[in-house]
């Protein structure tokens, strides 16, 4: 009987420490909230015509992901960083192939 005890306390006890290392504890996120953009365009460039629709996000050159405009990003980062945002656009309109606008400066 006393091995059956010490083997469900044993199951119990490993079951009760494998939480902590499937479901870490995790930090609470800054955001950053993204308007949508404005393209602004000098008299020899042409219309200030524009279809960007979402943003491209970086921290410190690590690629966040795309997020529809408006767009609250969560950022698990502490202290100071460097924040990347890049326009996105569709390729030749399809909603398939989005890529950063090529003629945007980063912000």
């Amino acid at each position: 009987m006393k091995i059956i005890h010490f083997a469900l306390l044993l199951v119990m006890s490993v079951s009760w420490w494998q939480c902590d290392f499937i479901n870490p504890e995790e930090g609470i996120p800054s955001y950053l909230f993204i308007e949508e953009f404005t393209l602004t365009t000098g008299p020899a460039q042409g219309s200030n015509s524009h279809k960007i629709t979402e943003a491209w996000v970086f921290v410190d050159d690590i690629f966040l992901g795309v997020y529809d405009l408006p767009a609250t990003v969560p950022v698990l980062e502490t202290g100071s960083h460097t924040v990347r945002v890049e326009a996105g656009i569709r390729d030749n309109g399809l909603g398939d192939f989005p890529n950063i606008y090529p003629f945007s400066p980063t912000f």
